[in-house]
């Protein structure tokens, strides 16, 4: 590995579960506190976006097992990656992130990734 590559864990998380920098942030806010829950209300508020587009991209993390809403608390999402290596792919992504954020922008935005979510698009199911 190079220098200035990320880890192979790294690129397939963001390869299989981060779509846009949206994401990335809303990990990074979620991961600050994992026992405050956060609405997409609030969310927008910190990251100053559309709260449509906000509740989307909380679903969809919701979905990849990375946010969870409790039965005890609806429409709060929290964090919850599942388990301890995951966890440590998204720190060590986040850090990457904070450090060479050049470097996980061209991750997400690849040409190679682009390719595989247009041949998803056709994918019966």
């Amino acid at each position: 590995m190079q220098s200035d590559d990320v880890s192979d864990c790294v690129r397939e998380f963001i390869f299989n579960c981060i779509d846009s920098v949206q994401q990335l942030d809303i990990l990074r806010l979620a991961r600050i506190d994992p026992a405050r829950g956060w609405t997409s209300h609030v969310v927008s508020s910190e990251l100053r976006s559309n709260p449509a587009l906000i509740s989307r991209r909380l679903e969809s993390l919701e979905q990849l097992h990375l946010l969870v809403q409790r039965s005890d608390h609806p429409g709060l999402f929290f964090y919850n990656p599942g388990d301890e290596q995951t966890e440590q792919t998204i720190a060590e992504m986040l850090d990457e992130y904070q450090i060479r954020p050049h470097r996980i922008l061209e991750l997400i935005y690849s040409q190679l990734k682009k390719g595989r979510d247009f041949a998803d698009a056709f994918q019966m199911g």
